[in-house]
């Protein structure tokens, strides 16, 4: 398993987790999928993906790092960096995951047919949101 995260803070936190849980993972600090190497099953990317302008609870928007949180193009930018690099990353039978705002789901699943050719499934949270994203390969 490896895990990028352009925070080395974020990095420090995992690693520690890591260790804690007894879990053999390979950090590497790196702006998404740029410092990979290899090609992957599967992808698992919780990008920043709130909008610019949209409100969001104090308690996160006080407590969290921003970068880690906000994002262009109304929250989707990193979804799209992604999604137009991905198949140099991927194995032939992949599946890719994201979490995403719960009105980000069919904009995505457009991004994802728009980059690959692939089948995406739209999942809800236990609050009955779109909360993720789960793109595959077409079999």
């Amino acid at each position: 398993m490896t895990a990028v995260d352009i925070s080395f803070d974020a990095l420090e936190v995992a690693q520690e987790n890591a260790k804690n849980n007894q879990v053999n993972i390979n950090f590497i600090q790196g702006d998404m999928l740029k410092p990979l190497n290899d090609k992957y099953d599967y992808i698992i990317s919780n990008p920043p993906y709130i909008s610019y302008d949209e409100e969001i609870m104090d308690i996160v928007k006080n407590n969290e790092p921003h970068e880690a949180l906000y994002a262009p193009n109304k929250g989707l930018y990193y979804y799209e960096e992604i999604l137009k690099r991905v198949s140099s990353y991927v194995n032939n039978n992949y599946y890719i995951f994201f979490e995403i705002g719960y009105l980000q789901g069919e904009q995505i699943k457009s991004l994802a047919h728009q980059y690959l050719d692939c089948e995406v499934e739209i999942k809800k949270d236990l609050n009955h949101f779109d909360r993720y994203v789960i793109i595959h390969n077409k079999r």
